[in-house]
């Protein structure tokens, strides 16, 4: 009996596991169909286990436990999966603005906006912080402005880096996004961070460079 115990106890940990890893992992990308996908997934384990329940077949009578625990599992994935998620998304917001703190005292110091989140280290960090960590974790994204000059020509300017914007996307799939001209965070479901994905740095890009961090991650592939 304790080794059916211990067995189960194994299986269901298992099963929570795997379920809320894969509920933290799409409501990462689409927060809605997380949602939907953890509700349904609920509502039929437990459907599946009172109509089981009720066959006349004492072969499928017993798999009604198994859908009831599933969807207990499932219940408790759902409450922990929004708790984590916003536990992850304070961490996140919190390093942005020790993340800005450190990008305006680089300015008091050198007189403009750093280029790029590197040359923070080593003299404010010795790696650049993720958003957050685990296999739902961001980046930060830094945009600098530097006025319409292209990239190539930006080391030529002691103060070409004017403005920036700091991106990361949420553990709930919004993208949060610090402008720094006007001083205030923006949320949006647009994934501009997507698009920064999807472009290789190949070329000067004239009004704006991506942070060094990722133009490295585009040569290296």
């Amino acid at each position: 009996m304790k080794f059916k115990n211990i067995i189960f106890a194994v299986f269901a940990t298992a099963i929570y596991i795997i379920t809320l890893a894969s509920f933290l992992k799409i409501s990462s990308m689409n927060i809605a169909v997380g949602t939907l996908s953890i509700v349904t997934l609920f509502i039929v384990s437990l459907l599946s286990g009172k109509v089981l329940i009720k066959s006349t077949v004492p072969a499928l009578r017993k798999f009604s436990p198994f859908f009831y625990t599933l969807s207990l599992i499932v219940g408790i994935v759902f409450v922990s999966g929004f708790t984590v998620m916003a536990a992850q998304n304070f961490i996140s917001l919190k390093r942005a603005e020790k993340l800005i703190d450190n990008i305006n005292q680089y300015k008091y110091m050198s007189g403009h906006f750093p280029n790029s989140l590197e040359e923070l280290t080593p003299e404010f960090y010795s790696e650049i912080p993720k958003a957050s960590k685990g296999f739902t974790g961001s980046e930060f994204f830094y945009i600098a402005e530097n006025n319409n000059k292209t990239a190539s020509d930006i080391s030529l300017y002691e103060n070409a880096t004017i403005n920036y914007k700091l991106i990361y996307k949420s553990t709930f799939g919004v993208e949060y996004k610090y402008i720094s001209q006007l001083q205030r965070w923006e949320a949006s479901s647009e994934y501009d961070i997507d698009k920064i994905k999807s472009v290789e740095i190949t070329e000067p890009v004239a009004g704006f460079f991506l942070s060094s961090r990722f133009s490295k991650k585009n040569n290296n592939q």
